[in-house]
């Protein structure tokens, strides 16, 4: 059995982090929020090293939806 911790993101989290134990990112600096980066330019991850990404009322805010499906692609998506 893999004893590994998944990572996990939850991207455009705001003010507010809804997934215990994942990585928060958004373009805005609150308490709530590990990394700071427009995931409209770029996600700052390695490919192939996250296990699970969350989101939130956040797709709406993605220029490019295409860019970040393509992130997505080849991680469990768990998007509402």
């Amino acid at each position: 059995m893999d004893n590994q911790k998944k990572v996990m993101l939850e991207l455009g989290c705001g003010q507010q982090r809804r997934v215990p134990g994942a990585t928060t990112i958004d373009r805005e600096k609150f308490d709530s929020v590990d990394i700071v980066a427009d995931l409209n330019e770029k996600i700052p991850m390695d490919d192939c090293s996250v296990d699970e990404i969350y989101s939130f009322h956040f797709l709406e805010h993605v220029e490019d939806l295409n860019f970040l499906l393509k992130f997505c692609s080849s991680f469990s998506c768990l998007i509402s």
